[in-house]
């Protein structure tokens, strides 16, 4: 578990899981269907920090899942 505090501005993947009210292995599969183009990029995900502008498109990503 990654305990260092993200940078200031940026969200750590627990921050932005509470955010938009998945849980941390829902946040991450989002993230790998949606935005992971390559392959050796997914191992980079518990460890990626979020802009709030990524925070917003993931809870427009999930809202617009849970309408379809």
């Amino acid at each position: 578990m990654n305990t260092k505090r993200p940078p200031k501005g940026f969200f750590s993947e627990i921050e932005v899981a509470e955010s938009i009210g998945v849980s941390v292995e829902q946040l991450r599969s989002i993230v790998r269907r949606h935005i992971v183009q390559a392959e050796e990029d997914v191992d980079k995900i518990p460890r990626a920090w979020y802009q709030p502008s990524d925070v917003v498109m993931l809870k427009m990503l999930v809202a617009g899942s849970a309408a379809s």
